[in-house]
């Protein structure tokens, strides 16, 4: 059974294609991750994050909208940025160990050198496999409803200036 990540996110701009920038913020269950602090590698100390995405709800500007994602992607997104750079790391590292007597070298510093180019290897991998499955529109968020209107959030704002001021 297949589920399906929401999060909600305000419409922020327009974007050529038929496409909005939408501002999404963290969601609570960031607090809990014990991975958060790797996140600030990949731009999680901002409480925002920008994402263009389709219109495919005629969201405007001011718009709270809801935004889906399907675990089974999750999951999938999450190997490309987690998992692959961790398996190369451990795999140069083994790799090192093993052909280090073919170099005449120390065994353990081989292996820091197989296990640094592991990593870069896998940060490259997995930032082209990144691209890759953003391109492939299964992997992206879309909007699946309009929360709030924009107008109704000014309307709302205007209200409560009018009732403060009696």
């Amino acid at each position: 059974m297949n589920h399906t990540c929401h999060e909600e996110a305000v419409v922020t701009g327009l974007a050529p294609g038929n496409q909005v920038v939408i501002a999404v913020r963290r969601a609570e269950a960031c607090h809990q991750c014990s991975a958060k602090s790797a996140c600030v590698t990949l731009g999680g100390q901002f409480k925002e994050m920008s994402l263009t995405v389709p219109n495919t709800i005629q969201a405007r500007p001011g718009d709270r909208v809801q935004l889906a994602l399907s675990e089974t992607d999750v999951v999938k997104l999450s190997f490309a940025l987690y998992l692959l750079p961790a398996l190369t790391l451990i795999a140069g590292a083994i790799l090192g160990n093993r052909f280090a007597g073919s170099f005449g070298s120390d065994p353990n510093l081989i292996s820091l050198l197989g296990a640094l180019a592991g990593v870069i290897i896998g940060l490259i991998g997995a930032r082209l496999l990144s691209k890759r499955m953003s391109k492939d529109g299964r992997y992206n968020p879309r909007l699946t409803r309009i929360i709030r209107s924009g107008t109704d959030i000014d309307s709302d704002a205007t209200t409560e200036s009018s009732d403060t001021k009696e």
